[in-house]
């Protein structure tokens, strides 16, 4: 029960306007107090982007199922098709330009450019669309198969509306060719790149378009889309986050290069150091030592070795003189035994 009450208040905080909480903090909130607080509003059109949609079936995508094989996941979850950006001023003045001061939010369509054009044409009396156009604009080709191959409608670079060649039955690989330019779209597209008024106070018809418009589209921003606009609550989240990241990230450096340290640490990093040298300087010392107590044992064993040679050497010379001596006085011994036994 205790879980039930918490999901519960979780979805009323999220959903109902009347809860009392503050939905600014969430990306997309549901509670914009300027569509009926403002005394005027205007919009104009900022381009053409490659958004999502809302129905991936309708437009040509693959269904959402997996029936297709998983290879072709991507397609089906990232179904986009061209969408149009828009801009939204509002003002408490008879009138509203599209000025920086009075920017609210910009938004992207997801039902798809027929879509935004039908609302135009229902709720706006200045809409005019040249009938003379091979594509009307209920008739926009969203992917089809044709003799030409497969077509649909596409985003050029410049931000307006064309049909192009794609490689794919669903249109996600596109050949870079340019079936038709949609002049005719384009034209009517650029008169709402200007200021345009969607409604004055009490006036029903107009405020319907603005609502219809914003219900039927999801908050952009340059992030998002280049030709979005960032709005003033957006603005203020961005900041505050890379606030909160320079913060931490200082917070970081300083417990990495100390600047939190105690006296206690640093006494405890400068003795650590000091053993540290000190190390050092006896394993030098050990070892320099060593080298010459080394040298010294060498030096005296090629002494010894030097003088146990000649001691061996005067030796043998002794040996031999003796031995030549022994011989001498036997040979003389024996030469006088001779002349005796003769006389």
């Amino acid at each position: 029960m205790v879980l039930l009450s918490v999901l519960s208040m979780q979805v009323q905080a999220w959903g109902n306007s009347n809860s009392g909480g503050d939905d600014s903090v969430f990306g997309n909130t549901f509670v914009r107090d300027w569509l009926s607080d403002s005394k005027s509003l205007s919009f104009k059109v900022d381009g053409c982007v490659w958004g999502y949609v809302d129905d991936s079936e309708e437009v040509g995508c693959l269904e959402d199922e997996s029936e297709d094989g998983t290879t072709n996941w991507y397609m089906m979850a990232n179904c986009r098709r061209p969408q149009v950006a828009f801009s939204v001023y509002a003002s408490n003045s008879g009138s509203t330009s599209c000025s920086s001061s009075n920017f609210v939010e910009s938004f992207v369509t997801t039902s798809g450019v027929s879509e935004f054009i039908y609302y135009l044409q229902t709720y706006d009396g200045n809409f005019n669309y040249n009938g003379d156009d091979s594509y009307g604009f209920d008739n926009l080709p969203n992917c089809e198969s044709t003799n030409y191959g497969y077509l649909g409608l596409d985003c050029a670079s410049d931000g307006s509306f064309a049909i192009n060649y794609y490689n794919d039955e669903y249109c996600v690989s596109r050949t870079g060719k340019t079936y038709n330019q949609m002049k005719y779209l384009n034209k009517m597209m650029k008169n709402y790149e200007s200021c345009n008024g969607a409604y004055s106070y009490g006036d029903d018809t107009d405020y319907s378009l603005v609502h219809q418009l914003v219900y039927y589209s999801e908050p952009c921003t340059s992030t998002d889309y280049s030709v979005c606009k960032d709005s003033a609550g957006f603005t203020e989240r961005s900041s505050s986050s890379g606030k909160a990241k320079g913060s931490s990230k200082s917070w970081s450096v300083n417990r990495a290069t100390g600047g939190h340290k105690s006296w206690v640490t640093k006494l405890k990093y400068s003795v650590g150091s000091l053993f540290l040298l000190a190390s050092f300087i006896m394993f030098t010392g050990i070892l320099f030592t060593n080298r010459r107590r080394r040298r010294a044992m060498m030096m005296r064993k090629y002494r010894q070795a030097k003088k146990k040679k000649k001691r061996d050497r005067a030796r043998r010379e002794s040996d031999g003189q003796k031995s030549r001596s022994s011989s001498k006085r036997r040979s003389t011994s024996r030469s006088r035994d001779k002349g005796g036994v003769l006389t």
